[in-house]
């Protein structure tokens, strides 16, 4: 199942009324709703800490996959569609992507690597709508009992480490307004057929992030934080000393800056 998505912020609520079920199984709830079905609550999830979210049904999913005026960072970037992100707009877009990946790293809604072909925006006329970026995620059907072929997911530390790199090559993209395959230094990490290949992207962001200074010194330190995973604590969402360290060398002084920015 494919689906551009938006996650807003859930609705709480300490004690559901008894009309609302508690969903044990969201692909299964998800894969019942009748797509006719009016707006509202279709029941809530419970957390790690016992908190309880209302999840609504809206009706967006229509309107994305129809929509004629959704452009994806990708082809912003390239100005395909004649529009250029502003300065401000890219940072804005950055601090977005950034906090949304420490929120949604650890759940299925967000895929295993972060690209700019995948975030999408609306386009009204020449105005992006730069708040609300939708995420496009593939999630495979499997039904119960089918055999599928084992995979070894790569160590976590090493999952972790290529997210953040991942999150350091959009911010590099954004802070220059620039896609990295447009990049010349690029040209050096390719292989003998010209093609490049699983390190190119990464050994060329190593190198572009140095000239950061150059561009926007207090962008510097936060993305050099992300290509490098340079993090004192173990590489592993689920230490929240990890995601402490993230919040407070990545995603803290982003949003100081775009907020000091954006003053300007």
């Amino acid at each position: 199942m494919e689906n551009a998505i938006n996650v807003p912020t859930p609705i709480t609520v300490e004690t559901p009324p008894a009309t609302i079920a508690q969903i044990e199984d969201l692909c299964s709830t998800l894969s019942r709703l009748d797509p006719n079905a009016e707006c509202g609550c279709i029941g809530y999830l419970s957390d790690d800490e016992d908190r309880r979210h209302e999840l609504r049904l809206i009706k967006e999913a229509k309107r994305i996959n129809e929509a004629q005026n959704l452009v994806s960072l990708e082809d912003l970037l390239a100005r395909n569609h004649g529009v250029k992100l502003n300065r401000n707009e890219r940072y804005k877009v950055a601090g977005i992507l950034a906090n949304s990946m420490l929120q949604l790293q650890s759940t299925p809604w967000l895929a295993d690597k972060m690209e700019k072909k995948n975030i999408f925006f609306y386009q009204q006329d020449s105005k992006i709508l730069i708040e609300h970026p939708y995420i496009q995620n593939l999630f495979p059907s499997k039904k119960i009992g089918t055999s599928t072929a084992h995979t070894t997911p790569p160590p976590t530390r090493f999952a972790v480490r290529n997210s953040l790199s991942n999150l350091g090559i959009l911010l590099l993209e954004l802070c220059f307004g620039e896609a990295i395959e447009n990049q010349e230094m690029r040209k050096c990490y390719l292989g003998a057929d010209g093609k490049a290949h699983e390190g190119t992207d990464y050994m060329t962001a190593r190198d572009w992030a140095e000239i950061v200074c150059d561009e926007e010194p207090a962008l510097e330190h936060i993305i050099k934080c992300c290509v490098f995973c340079v993090f004192e604590e173990k590489a592993d969402w689920d230490n929240k000393n990890f995601t402490q360290a993230v919040y407070a060398s990545v995603v803290e002084p982003l949003e100081k800056f775009i907020g000091k920015w954006s003053t300007t």
